[in-house]
């Protein structure tokens, strides 16, 4: 059976993070998760791969064994005049040659099971891999579109502030303006006093005049 997954911590939010939208956030923790899968894998790789030599050293041993007691049985003279005359010697040597086969049949068991395990990890760790690589690479995708979006704010923000100081300026020059035109509107009305105050004397001393000339 091919090992349960391990459940991944997520890593903790930055402040960085905070600002992040929240598909950023998700594509981070996949991110995460996948490396901590991988991590995993590195980690428990060791110990099938100590585990599947340890069931071929076992096989070895077991079939060491079985040789070793094929070549007592039948490489000697008076071991194989034993078994002509008592069976109990003969049955109980099948009997441990049968143990040891079982034995050496569950060791490979043991071995097909830890290379299935081994294929099983070293998939995952492919697949693991090939996802973190494509998370990593639209991770760089959205970082670039992140200051991109930055720019574009810094660039927007700077568009607002230099219409804000136009708008200042504007309203400043509007203010000297309306100021210099009140004052040209009183000079103007006191021009026009000046000027009303001339005809009046003008007209007086017209008349006047006019009263000299008649007496004469």
């Amino acid at each position: 059976m091919p090992p349960k997954k391990r459940a991944s911590k997520a890593a903790p939010e930055t402040a960085a993070d905070d600002s992040a939208t929240p598909a950023f956030k998700r594509l981070r923790a996949a991110v995460d998760e996948v490396q901590a899968e991988r991590g995993a894998w590195m980690q428990e790789k060791p110990i099938l791969q100590k585990q599947f030599k340890n069931a071929v050293r076992s096989k070895e041993e077991m079939t060491g064994a079985i040789e070793s007691v094929y070549l007592k049985a039948f490489g000697s003279v008076q071991f194989r005049e034993y078994l002509a005359v008592d069976d109990d010697i003969a049955t109980t040597l099948e009997a441990a040659i049968t143990n040891l086969q079982a034995i050496i049949r569950q060791a490979e068991d043991i071995i097909d099971h830890r290379e299935a395990d081994i294929r099983h990890l070293e998939d995952e760790n492919r697949i693991a891999g090939q996802l973190v690589r494509l998370s990593e690479v639209r991770y760089g995708n959205l970082e670039a579109k992140v200051k991109t979006l930055e720019a574009q704010k810094n660039t927007k923000d700077e568009r607002i502030n230099s219409i804000m100081n136009l708008r200042k300026k504007i309203k400043t020059s509007e203010d000297v303006y309306k100021e210099r035109y009140e004052q040209e509107k009183e000079k103007r009305r006191q021009a026009e006093a000046d000027l009303s105050k001339y005809r009046q004397i003008e007209a007086i001393m017209k008349g006047n005049q006019g009263v000299k000339t008649a007496q004469t």
